[in-house]
């Protein structure tokens, strides 16, 4: 083949100095010098970006990975007891997902209640659930490979107290500036964390803001793609501003999947209740 063609692209990935060389690399230059006159061009970038744009046939599977979560979340938020264990208010969660058809998760789900949802990557999920305080449920159903990744925040009594709703309508403030941000063009880290944070910052919390603003969605949940490029129409991410204050026990955190499209984001996930009126509404019904 390389006979032929004279020409051999490495599609990655590319490693660290101190791994091992990967096979197709050592078959390709094996080959190369076997026949003279051929290079060999390095071309990693191409399926990550490949996989950084979603075709519109990606999207609805993303977004019926999506509508899943969500109906497995409100089963959760009208399903939460005082003196049930935090795997078992996942059980229900997850039981939806597989009703529904999803045949397995996008990732572990983090359901932590009170103190545990300042741990930003809590997965025991074995501790009670007490009569106050706030459960944080990040999960993603899987729907043909394509996963989802929403968290939300919601209270065990189904009502927020003065302070938690404080806390969870300046996380939603600064989601939603970075959301108005998000568009085509736009800088990852300049457009998006740094204006989400500067809603923090200014309430004083920006200490407490411990984590970027997002990431690519798709095949996995962390998924492939150049943060350095501007956000260009068909990337799918993550919006995630979140406070964790340990000395109170409280983390708030408020992820939704979204869209880049030439006439602005579109949030997948908008129709999952998200702010205290629509949580609190649903979890009285």
């Amino acid at each position: 083949m390389l006979q032929r063609s004279r020409k051999a692209v490495f599609l990655g990935p590319v490693v660290s100095a101190s791994d091992d060389v990967p096979k197709a690399l050592e078959m390709l230059r094996d080959a190369q010098a076997r026949v003279p006159g051929t290079t060999l061009e390095n071309m990693a970038d191409l399926i990550p970006e490949m996989r950084r744009i979603k075709s519109p046939a990606e999207v609805e599977m993303i977004r019926k990975a999506v509508d899943i979560t969500g109906k497995g979340i409100v089963a959760a938020m009208q399903s939460v007891e005082p003196g049930m264990m935090e795997f078992q208010l996942q059980s229900i969660l997850e039981h939806i997902y597989e009703m529904e058809g999803a045949q397995f998760l996008g990732f572990g789900t983090i359901l932590a209640h009170g103190p545990n949802s300042t741990v930003l990557h809590y997965g025991s999920n074995d501790q009670p659930i007490d009569d106050s305080g706030l459960v944080l449920i990040d999960t993603g159903a899987a729907w043909q490979h394509y996963t989802a990744d929403i968290t939300r925040t919601f209270p065990v009594s189904g009502k927020f107290s003065p302070r938690e709703k404080e806390l969870y309508e300046l996380v939603l403030k600064a989601a939603d500036t970075a959301i108005e941000n998000l568009r085509v063009g736009a800088d990852h880290y300049n457009d998006l964390h740094l204006v989400a944070k500067a809603v923090l910052d200014e309430a004083g919390y920006g200490e407490y803001f411990i984590h970027g603003i997002g990431h690519f969605v798709g095949l996995d949940v962390h998924d492939a793609g150049n943060y350095a490029l501007p956000l260009a129409a068909g990337v799918v991410l993550t919006i995630e501003p979140g406070i964790y204050i340990p000395e109170e026990g409280i983390g708030i955190r408020i992820e939704d999947v979204v869209l880049v499209t030439e006439d602005g984001p579109v949030v997948l996930s908008g129709h999952i209740p998200r702010t205290v009126d629509e949580i609190e509404a649903v979890m009285a019904d």
